[in-house]
């Protein structure tokens, strides 16, 4: 189910939104976010959803992104 900061946006087409909801498992996945964490789950989708509004739409290059952020939080 996508989260809330996806599901409630209305700038994003029913395509795109399925696309964002999967990115947002994967990197959750990624940093080991289990569906139990309900609050990080929707700050990293809303994460998703600024980048996506910013004009990126490829999976990758947005879980790439969050991933090097993270990275660089973390250093």
């Amino acid at each position: 189910m996508p989260t809330m900061a996806i599901r409630d946006n209305p700038g994003f087409d029913p395509e795109t939104a399925i696309v964002l909801a999967k990115t947002v498992d994967d990197v959750c996945e990624r940093l080991y976010i289990d569906g139990d964490a309900q609050d990080l789950r929707e700050a990293v989708a809303a994460r998703i959803v600024n980048i996506a509004r910013s004009g990126e739409r490829d999976p990758v290059r947005i879980r790439n992104k969050i991933m090097q952020e993270v990275d660089s939080d973390v250093a």
